[in-house]
Parts: structure tokens; sequence; C-alpha cells
């Protein structure tokens, strides 16, 4: 029997027969079939003839750890870059189950490393707390029961890179690149732009891009170069300087939505090849 108070209250729900409208709409579609017929990643992306896939999202709510195998076979032959998979943090003790210890197993050995995760919190039964949204799902405190994991390449790390299977090409750098920045880590993007430096100056202006990646500090926007400079000059000016002055400052002064855009602008030739 579960612990959790949303299962606890769905259950009761169904007990006294009814479904209110905030619960049906979340929680009926488990009873359609959606399809008579399923295909591994593999098998589909060579039924419909996919040549280049960058990236996947898994969320199937149970079976995320089957499908990331299934992906297995395009991992290295379409040079994915990154996955966003959803699991629980806990289960049952066993290989196949949709666990973070047994998904992260695999993903490391298909060349990924984890660079972030959500976490999903269902507090107990025995004393329910708020939820989250008006709706039953997850609460504002508990433990942490599942999440999204978001696994992406790291081509500075040779040893890692060893486990890819293949070479990225200047277009895959960029793209990956732009992965980064869309998902909150600037600096990771930073990091691949100075040490594949080489490798992707002639399809875009480096130091725009370096630019481009620098966020504000303290409110004073600078330059790559002398960002990095007032760090090792001044580290106190990283620190907090009010209690909400990183809150705004990292929305991203510079942000762009959709970064791969701005960077086509940059681009000396097309950067997919």
């Amino acid at each position: 029997m579960s612990r959790k108070s949303v299962t606890a209250l769905r259950r009761k729900i169904r007990e006294q027969g009814q479904e209110p409208e905030f619960h049906r709409g979340n929680c009926n579609w488990p009873k359609q079939e959606l399809t008579e017929r399923s295909l591994t990643m593999a098998e589909f992306v060579r039924e419909t003839k996919i040549e280049d896939v960058d990236f996947i999202k898994i969320d199937t709510d149970g079976g995320d750890l089957e499908a990331a195998i299934s992906c297995e076979d395009i991992f290295q032959s379409h040079e994915v870059l990154g996955v966003v998979i959803e699991m629980s943090f806990f289960g049952a003790f066993t290989s196949t189950e949709n666990v973070f210890s047994n998904v992260d197993i695999y993903m490391r050995k298909q060349g990924f490393k984890l660079y972030n995760f959500t976490v999903i919190r269902n507090a107990r039964a025995a004393l329910p707390m708020p939820f989250l949204e008006p709706w039953p799902g997850p609460n504002v405190s508990g433990p942490p029961s599942w999440g999204d994991f978001l696994y992406l390449r790291d081509p500075v790390d040779s040893e890692h890179a060893g486990h890819w299977g293949f070479d990225p090409s200047p277009g895959k750098l960029l793209k990956l690149i732009c992965l980064f920045e869309m998902f909150g880590l600037p600096d990771c993007a930073a990091e691949l732009t100075v040490e594949r430096r080489d490798a992707i100056s002639d399809r875009v202006d480096v130091t725009w891009l370096l630019d481009t990646l620098t966020p504000l500090l303290n409110g004073e926007a600078l330059s790559y170069e002398d960002y990095v400079a007032r760090f090792y000059s001044a580290p106190e000016a990283f620190f907090p300087q009010g209690p909400e002055s990183r809150a705004e400052e990292w929305s991203y002064h510079r942000h762009v939505s959709d970064m791969a855009a701005l960077m086509a602008r940059h681009f000396k030739q097309d950067p997919c090849k």
C-alpha cells in the first residue's frame, strides 16, 4: 500500500464513487488505448528515415528505462547530444526498475553525464501537505518521489568522450553549446566554446558567443574576458550583494529563448553541417 497522501486521496475518491473535475482531467488518460502497436525508438527512427537526432525527451510514466534502452542503437549512429528522462528516486531492488540508480548507470555507459534534475515531492498520508497545483499531485514538501533528469554529452572530458563512439562535428558542438545555454548552464556552454574554439571558429564569431553567454555582474555588463578577470581580481564581487540580487540577475540578463536563432546571424556558414 502506498504511503503517499496523494495516492490515499485518490483511493478515497474512488471508494466514494466520485471523480471531481480537477481529478478527472488529470487521471483518465491511462485508461485510454493509445495505439495497437509499439515501436522502439530505433525502429521509429529507421522507419521514418530520420537522419539526425540531437535530443530525446522520454516520459512514459513508468517505462522510461525501457524506452531509453530502445534508443541504444541510435545514441551513437545518430550522434544524440542529450536526453531528458523521467524516473523515480526509489523503487524495487531490481536492475530493470525505472529508478535513478539503474537509469544513471545505463546513461553513463552510453556516454552521457547528469547535468541537472527536478525534484517532485509527495508527502506522507500520515500528515498531508499542501499541493503545488490545483489538483492532487506533487506537494510543497515531503520525500523526493520522481523527477526529470537532464543528461548531456561532455566533449571537454576526453576520458568520458571515449564512450561516445563518434567525434562531434562543429555543427553538433554548436548545438550542444545551445543546449547547455537553454538548460541554464552557460558556464558549461562557455567551457565547451573555449575548449573547442578551433573546431567552431570558422562557423561562428567565438568572441561574440562568449560575450553573449556572459551574465551581468551586479548590474554591470562585461565582456567575457573582463568578467573572468574580475572573478580572479575581485572575487568578492561574486558574493551575494542582497537578498534579491541573484534571483533577478540569473533570470538571464541576455538570455535568449532561441539561442540557435540568434547564433545563426553570426554563423559564417551553415552551422549544422
